[in-house]
């Protein structure tokens, strides 16, 4: 009677805390809807907003040559707008770190961090200046996490990275793969980044389940395929790429951590 008591204890006491937890992700999406809906409202009364460009066909998901980035509901039709661009903190660039260093921790970061988070891979083709081009803000998340040997640097960094959260996910409602790992990376190693007084990682944690919820990395590969389009057979799904379902069982391991 004890083990069953104890055992009902425990299940009621897991439904709340999942209870708590959907509705504080579903308070951080309406957020993230109001502000979408204001930048939609700024565009079309003339004022420029910016936007991710979203490639997650493959592992290492490219953007455009260029420092702005499109959302992956934009089309070939509103890509004309006038948008604003957000321009992207690079380390280098501001010289907080040399391009040698960089290619260093990047080396470190793809041999052995991995190890204990295999969630976020950053293929062998991928090289310093690449990522700087078409993936800052991973490239930012990795450097503020590798720079741990120099404290004064990584507490730089990781307040340029708080800033890019800031503008593009609640700013601007961005979204991207690249954005999801790189807050995947953060939320990863948070304790590098941790302030008694600023806590923020549950705040990251549920950027992170509501990036998964807006990219619908979390639906049924059959339901997203008919959403694109009704005309498609519900057996044609959608394979989802080697980094999409990394990223989606990262989201799923930080959450349960």
């Amino acid at each position: 009677m004890v083990v069953a008591s104890n055992f009902v204890a425990k299940l009621i006491h897991t439904h709340r805390r999942v209870k708590q937890l959907e509705q504080r992700v579903e308070s951080l999406i309406d957020l993230l809807a109001v502000n979408g809906q204001h930048n939609d409202d700024q565009a079309s009364t003339g004022t420029p907003a910016s936007v991710f460009t979203a490639t997650v066909e493959t592992d290492y998901p490219v953007a455009s040559a260029t420092t702005a980035y499109s959302t992956p509901e934009e089309t070939s039709a509103n890509r004309s707008k006038d948008y604003g661009q957000i321009p992207a903190y690079d380390p280098i660039e501001a010289e907080m770190i040399t391009e040698d260093h960089a290619s260093l921790l990047l080396k470190q970061f793809r041999e052995s961090f991995i190890l204990s988070f295999p969630f976020v891979v950053v293929p062998a083709s991928a090289n310093v200046n690449t990522m700087r081009r078409h993936q800052p803000f991973l490239f930012l998340a990795i450097m503020a996490t590798m720079t741990f040997k120099t404290p004064i640097i990584q507490h730089a960094l990781a307040e340029e990275f708080k800033s890019q959260i800031a503008s593009r996910i609640i700013g601007y409602s961005h979204k991207s793969l690249e954005i999801l790992m790189g807050l995947l990376i953060y939320a990863a190693w948070y304790h590098f980044f941790y302030r008694p007084k600023n806590q923020q990682l549950s705040v990251v944690i549920q950027l992170c389940v509501a990036m998964t919820q807006d990219l619908n990395l979390a639906k049924d590969q059959k339901d997203k395929a008919r959403m694109l389009d009704p005309k498609r057979s519900p057996r044609e799904a959608i394979e989802r790429s080697s980094a999409e379902k990394r990223a989606f069982l990262g989201t799923y391991f930080v959450v349960a951590a």
